[in-house]
């Protein structure tokens, strides 16, 4: 008898991008809802976890302002008023770094384009820790801020401090963080 060995399959466990968008649909009956379906999910269904969290900011984000969002998976968990509030205010954040993610940048020099402290650096590290932890930036914006600053590589270009808090400054007064 003769035995083949099949090659090296390795099952492939799907990433988990930051760019995926929690299934949804919304409803208007007396008052606008989202109804996220979470059935595919096989993390925590709660607006108190990031990866859950960053789905539906995701959502909401290109979305309409719902007064209910509901997570629904074999028992619904429905959200209103303060933790509805946090995943709006977090939304918005998001769309702010969208916004100053788009905006031309006029370099003042060759050097801009591959600095790790240009705009566009900046504000690509800021959207990437945002999204691996909204709830922090909208609880303690001053400590997720400083976190992520910390992850942008450090340059030798003497402007680098500057260019990085002039990055920061135009978010926080393009999302309105107090």
């Amino acid at each position: 008898m003769t035995r083949t060995r099949m090659g090296g399959r390795k099952k492939l466990v799907p990433a988990v991008s930051r760019e995926a968008k929690c299934p949804h649909e919304y409803v208007d009956d007396d008052e606008l809802r989202l109804e996220v379906e979470c059935e595919g999910c096989h993390g925590p269904q709660d607006l108190a976890n990031n990866r859950c969290l960053r789905g539906i900011v995701q959502v909401l984000c290109i979305g309409a302002r719902p007064n209910v969002l509901i997570l629904k998976r074999k028992t619904h968990k429905r959200y209103r008023d303060e933790p509805l509030a946090l995943a709006l205010k977090a939304a918005s954040g998001l769309e702010a770094l969208n916004r100053c993610l788009l905006v031309p940048r006029e370099l003042s020099d060759k050097h801009c384009q591959t600095c790790h402290a240009s705009m566009s650096w900046v504000m690509g590290a800021l959207r990437r820790s945002f999204l691996d932890d909204p709830l922090g930036f909208v609880v303690d914006p001053d400590k997720a801020l400083d976190r992520a600053v910390r992850s942008v590589a450090v340059t030798r270009c003497g402007r680098a401090s500057e260019c990085i808090h002039h990055a920061i400054l135009e978010w926080r007064n393009s999302w309105k963080v107090p």
